[in-house]
Parts: structure tokens; C-alpha cells; sequence
């Protein structure tokens, strides 16, 4: 009795065979994928394709794939982007205290006479 209640609890796997995937409306193809990796190499379209990607209506079913990578994608960019801008914030604010607190000592020596 155990054991049949373990059973019905654990995930259930199905394998299907490279025939099968290719008829699935959903499968995005090693070729795709590959299309969608050149295309973001080419400078300021890897820029412009994630936010048409992520805010676009996939023309195919199997581009929502690339839609939740696109949207993964930004939201990454994002949060390099505040992550960067805090880091630079603090060490602005550092650096121009520090020169505040050392006006005197970082001026050149003709000027002190």
C-alpha cells in the first residue's frame, strides 16, 4: 500500500523520440536556436530583438520559448543595470569625498605659494 502512494507522488516523465519533438507544435529546433544566437551577435539587434521577442506575439506557438528567454534576458540586463548604477553611485560618492577631505594635499605646489 506504501509503495503504490510513493508512486503516484513522483513526477512522471515521458520520453519522447526526435520524430515526435519535430511534429511538436512547441519544440523550437537545434536550427532555430541557432538562428536566434547569430541574430543576437549582430551588434544593436542584440539590443532591439530581446524587446521585440519579449513584448512581441510569437507568430508561431513554438516561438514562446523565445519569448520567456527574451523576457529572462531583460529582466537579467536589468538587474546588471541597478546592480552597476548602486556600485557607481558608492564609489562616485567615495571618490568625491575622498578629493573633498584631500583638496589641499592633491593641489599642485606652484599654486600653494
Amino acid at each position: 500500500m506504501e509503495n503504490q502512494n510513493n508512486t503516484d507522488l513522483e513526477p512522471k516523465v515521458q520520453a519522447y523520440s526526435p520524430s515526435e519533438l519535430k511534429k511538436d507544435p512547441h519544440f523550437m529546433t537545434v536550427k532555430d536556436w541557432i538562428i536566434t544566437w547569430l541574430l543576437m551577435m549582430i551588434p544593436f539587434a542584440n539590443i532591439v530583438l530581446p524587446f521585440i521577442w519579449a513584448f512581441g506575439t510569437p507568430s508561431e506557438p513554438k516561438f514562446q520559448s523565445r519569448k520567456t528567454l527574451a523576457q529572462a534576458l531583460l529582466i537579467i540586463w536589468a538587474v546588471i543595470f541597478v546592480v552597476s548604477l548602486v556600485i557607481s553611485l558608492i564609489v562616485g560618492i567615495s571618490l568625491g569625498e575622498y578629493i573633498r577631505q584631500h583638496a589641499e594635499q592633491l593641489q599642485p605646489a606652484s599654486t600653494l605659494s
